[in-house]
């Protein structure tokens, strides 16, 4: 057996073609609580979040590049000897999570440490740590990332398997640089036409409205962005090589490949200027994490913090390592300063990111709403247009005058969602406050107004206008 890093992530398997497994989207890692033993890891180059529920673990994917029929298998063969060493934390202050394979769980990595093949790192929110790929490439990770090492060999460059986040590509020195790229069942390789080419990748888990996100997987779409310069994707399948230049983008959408087209560049691929709370909580989570510990721990201790924007950082960090009760909880607060509605959108993006996270978010609702956890995270789901037009909409007005504040702010959370409006309503405001909101969302029942926007998820598009008839 070759020697492991300690921050190794899950070896990666290789499963041989005509022998596909089902999908299944990725999450980040669910940690066991204290006290309880340690879950065991599964292998797989996309491996699925650990948790202690007793749900089995979703399946991994087949792997990067294995889409049945349509030309090689991007994956190089199993490797042989010691883990390759594919990178190094750049930066000093900006926090990188990896996973600990020994430990089953994440801690930070330590300034200018070694990554090796098969390393999982995750940023938190707020940070964008830098990583020095040994293909000569600096990969930026912006918060709310977690990603893949993955191995090279003669035929093929090393690579990341993006599980969810954004991610920015930049050539250190010599034109031509290439990186294997793996986004679910889909992978392909990406080459800098020139040193000055720059390369942003987004890779968001997207739901079907109404679904069960325990029995029905998230679609990951990705869009690849030419920031400047000329870059080319390759993939099986394709005829020839898709060609960038800047500005320019190509969308993944499942199956479905959208481009290349002209596009504007995405605001996030600059550096985000973050608030003076975040800025500060920042300081103190970066301070507080020390690689000698679990990040669980730490995050769990911050959670507590006097400082409420420190609580609210941990809180959001805590959900990318499986810890929802902070959140589940927070809903339940009447506090006109409550941060309600990013705390239920925080929630909706955990579900997405697979049945484990799924599973571990109802556990948290039924810890402690009990008996009404069930309707509460059914909100969660979201609702399609059939949904709404069979009678949902009515119970999500209905929610509105819950006696619970956080029924109250999930019902409007999706009715929000649903229409883009708000009707002034507020759901930490005692029922006589509410009462002229309320009325104008039953207003707008009765017209049957709650229903998707065109365009929206759960909405299918308009059918094409007919062509006009030419006459001779």
């Amino acid at each position: 057996m070759p020697p492991e890093s300690p921050l190794a992530g899950p070896p990666g398997t290789v499963t041989p073609p005509g022998e596909p497994k089902p999908p299944a989207t990725p999450g980040p890692a669910v940690e066991p609580k204290p006290g309880e033993p340690a879950a065991k890891p599964p292998a797989g180059p996309t491996e699925v979040a650990m948790n202690s529920s007793t749900k089995p673990p979703v399946e991994p994917p087949a792997g990067p590049g294995k889409e049945p029929g349509v030309g090689p298998i991007l994956e190089p063969a199993a490797p042989v000897g010691p883990a390759q060493p594919l990178g190094r934390l750049v930066s000093d202050k900006q926090l990188l999570l990896a996973f600990d394979k020994k430990a089953a769980g994440w801690v930070r990595a330590p300034s200018k440490g070694v990554l090796v093949s098969r390393d999982r790192v995750l940023a938190l929110p707020t940070f964008r740590p830098e990583v020095g790929l040994s293909t000569g490439l600096t990969l930026r990770l912006l918060g709310g990332t977690e990603i893949e090492l993955l191995p090279g060999d003669a035929q093929m460059p090393m690579g990341i398997n993006v599980l969810f986040g954004r991610a920015v590509l930049v050539p250190l020195a010599n034109p031509g640089s290439r990186l294997r790229v793996a986004i679910g069942e889909r992978a392909g390789v990406i080459t800098f036409a020139q040193a000055e080419a720059v390369a942003a990748l987004e890779v968001t888990p997207v739901r079907s409205p109404g679904t069960d996100p325990e029995k029905v997987p998230s679609q990951l779409n990705a869009t690849l962005v030419a920031v400047s310069g000329e870059l080319t994707w390759e993939q099986p399948g394709l005829e020839k090589p898709l060609k960038l230049s800047a500005p320019a983008q190509v969308t993944f959408q499942g199956p479905a490949v959208v481009g290349p087209a002209a596009a504007e560049l995405p605001k996030w691929i600059n550096a985000e200027t973050l608030s003076a709370l975040d800025a500060r909580a920042s300081v103190a989570v970066e301070q507080a994490l020390q690689s000698d510990r679990p990040a669980v721990q730490t995050l769990l201790e911050l959670a507590e913090h006097r400082q409420r924007e420190v609580r609210w950082l941990a809180s959001r960090s805590l959900v990318y390592l499986g810890r929802f009760d902070d959140l589940v909880s927070a809903m339940n607060v009447a506090d006109p300063k409550s941060d309600w509605q990013e705390y239920v959108a925080k929630l909706s993006e955990a579900i997405a990111l697979g049945a484990e996270n799924a599973a571990a978010v109802r556990a948290a609702l039924e810890k402690q709403y009990g008996a009404g956890a069930g309707e509460l995270y059914r909100m969660l789901w979201g609702y399609s247009q059939k949904d709404l037009e069979d009678g949902d909409d009515a119970k999500l007005v209905a929610g509105l005058d819950h006696d619970n504040i956080a029924f109250r702010a999930l019902s409007f959370w999706n009715l929000k969602e649903i229409t883009g409006a708000g009707r002034l309503y507020r759901p930490e405001l005692p029922a006589a406050q509410r009462k002229q909101s309320v009325q104008r969302w039953k207003e707008c029942l009765d017209k049957k107004e709650i229903r998707h926007r065109p365009g929206e998820p759960g909405v299918k598009p308009p059918p094409p206008p007919e062509p006009p008839i030419e006459l001779n």
